[in-house]
C-alpha cells in the first residue's frame, strides 16, 4: 500500500472528526439503506487505480464523486478510455481491503484526509494527479496555513546526504514547517525520523 505522508510532531491532542457524514445508500439486497463512511470510496479508488493516477481526474470531472466512480460499470470505465487492468481493478466493488486500511490508519492517534474534508490542502486541489488520500498520525497540522517543506532523495545516500536532511529536516521542524515526503527509504525516513524523534519539535 502506497501513502502520501505529512509528518509534523504534535502528539496529544484529540483529532476532530472533518469528514463529512457518510454517505447513505440502498442496499443491494433487501432494500434496507446502508451507511457507507465516504472515506471508504476514496480509499477504494486510490487502491484501485494507484497512488497519484492520472485516471483520477477524468473520472472525478465526470462523476464528481469517488461514490458515483464506485457505482459506475465496465461499459461507462471502458468509453472514458481506461485500459483492461484498469477496469478489472474498478470492477472489483469490494470495500473490504478499505475498510481494513481506514481502520489501520485510524489506530493509534492516526487520521486520513480527502478531498472531501476542509482542510485538504488547496495546492493538491490545483494539481493532475491528486492524491485521492493522505495518511498520517499524531495531531492533524494546519495544511491551509503552514509553510511546508518537501525532502526527497537518493535511495542510496551519501554520509554527507544524511547528516544534512537530518539537519534540514530538524531546522525546519523545529521552525513549524510541514515536512512531507513520499515516504521512500534512505533520505525521505531519515528525515521523516528526525522530525518525529526531536523532543525540540512540539
Amino acid at each position: 500500500i502506497t501513502h502520501t505522508f505529512f509528518i509534523h510532531k504534535t502528539f496529544g491532542k484529540k483529532n476532530d472528526n472533518r469528514t463529512r457524514p457518510p454517505r447513505v445508500t440502498a442496499a443491494a439486497n433487501a432494500g434496507e439503506v446502508k451507511r457507507v463512511d465516504n472515506r471508504l470510496y476514496w480509499i477504494w479508488m486510490q487502491q484501485a487505480l494507484g497512488q497519484g493516477s492520472p485516471k483520477a481526474a477524468p473520472l472525478l470531472r465526470e462523476l464528481e464523486t469517488p461514490a458515483r466512480v464506485y457505482e459506475a460499470d465496465d461499459r461507462f470505465y471502458r468509453d472514458i478510455g481506461l485500459a483492461k487492468a484498469e477496469r478489472v481493478a474498478l470492477n472489483d466493488k469490494s470495500l473490504e481491503t478499505a475498510e481494513k486500511i481506514l481502520e489501520q490508519s485510524l489506530s493509534g492517534n492516526g487520521w486520513i484526509v480527502t478531498p472531501d474534508d476542509a482542510v485538504y490542502p488547496e495546492p493538491l486541489r490545483e494539481i493532475y494527479e491528486l492524491p485521492l488520500v493522505l495518511y498520517g498520525r499524531g495531531d492533524l497540522p494546519e495544511l491551509q496555513d503552514r509553510p511546508v517543506l518537501a525532502m526527497v532523495g537518493t535511495r542510496k545516500s551519501t554520509l554527507y546526504g544524511r547528516e544534512t536532511g537530518r539537519a534540514i529536516a530538524r531546522s525546519v521542524a523545529a521552525a513549524g514547517m510541514i515536512v512531507v515526503g513520499g515516504g521512500a527509504v534512505q533520505i525521505f525516513c531519515i528525515c521523516a525520523k528526525m522530525v518525529l524523534r526531536d523532543s525540540s519539535v512540539e
